[in-house]
C-alpha cells in the first residue's frame, strides 16, 4: 500500500490521459506526511504531468456526510491547459432526509452501550459519557446535519439519532450516495463505503473537470 500511488502514476504514464484524479486522505498533507505529497508531484513531473492539489469536503458537493479529502488533479503538461479551479458550496444535506424510507436493519446495542446512548447528546460522540472516556469515533447522528465521515466499522460507530441502533447497510450506502442496486460482492455495504470515495463527490469533481 505504501507504493501503490506511484503504481498509479506508472500506470498513467503508460496510458497518456488528458486528465488524473486521484484521492487520499486529509492526514497526507499534515506533518511528516507532506514529504509523501512532495514525491507524488515529483512522480507526476516525470511522467508529464503538472499536479494540483486540493482539500474538498463531501457536504459541498450534495453529499449528506462531512468527508474532507485531499484531491490530486494532475494535467498532461503537453496541452498546455491552464490551472483548474475547484470550489464547491453546495448545501449541506442533512442526515434525516437521505436515510428517510432506508431499511431499519442495523445492529442493536449492547444493553451497556444503549444505556450510554440514552444519556448522550445528540451530535455526541460515546467518550463523553464513557466512565473510562472511550470510544471517541461512536457518534449518536444529529439528524439534521450531514454525517461525520463513514469509516469501514461505520457499522460500530455511526448510531441512530432516534432508536439505539448502529446505521444500517443501506443507511450507509444511502450516506455514501452509491446506487440504491449497486452490488457489493461478498463485502459488506458499511466497509466498502467507508473505503471509498461517494460516487456523487466524484461525479462533482468530474463533471467540474469536463466543464472548464
Amino acid at each position: 500500500l505504501d507504493d501503490l500511488f506511484f503504481d498509479f502514476i506508472a500506470t498513467a504514464r503508460k496510458l497518456r490521459p488528458k486528465v488524473v484524479v486521484a484521492e487520499n486522505v486529509k492526514g497526507l498533507i499534515i506533518g511528516k506526511a507532506r514529504g509523501y505529497v512532495k514525491q507524488i508531484f515529483q512522480g507526476f513531473r516525470e511522467a508529464g504531468y503538472t499536479c494540483q492539489l486540493f482539500l474538498l469536503n463531501a457536504a459541498a458537493m450534495g453529499v449528506p456526510q462531512r468527508r474532507e479529502r485531499t484531491f490530486f488533479v494532475a494535467r498532461r503538461t503537453d496541452l498546455g491547459w491552464p490551472a483548474i479551479r475547484l470550489e464547491f458550496s453546495g448545501a449541506e444535506v442533512p442526515c434525516v432526509e437521505a436515510m428517510k424510507g432506508a431499511k431499519a436493519d442495523g445492529r442493536a446495542l449492547t444493553p451497556e452501550t444503549a444505556a450510554m446512548w440514552a444519556r448522550l447528546r445528540v451530535g455526541g460522540s460515546l467518550d463523553e459519557v464513557h466512565p473510562k472516556k472511550m470510544r471517541f469515533s461512536t457518534i449518536r447522528l444529529d439528524p439534521n446535519v450531514a454525517a461525520p465521515t463513514l469509516t469501514a466499522h461505520c457499522d460500530g460507530e455511526l448510531m441512530r439519532w432516534d432508536v439505539p441502533r448502529y446505521i444500517s447497510g443501506h443507511e450507509a450506502v444511502r450516506l455514501q450516495t452509491f446506487p440504491e442496486d449497486y452490488d457489493f460482492g461478498k463485502e459488506k455495504p458499511h466497509y466498502v463505503c467507508g473505503m471509498s470515495v461517494p460516487p456523487r463527490m466524484m461525479q462533482a469533481v468530474a463533471g467540474e473537470i469536463r466543464r472548464q
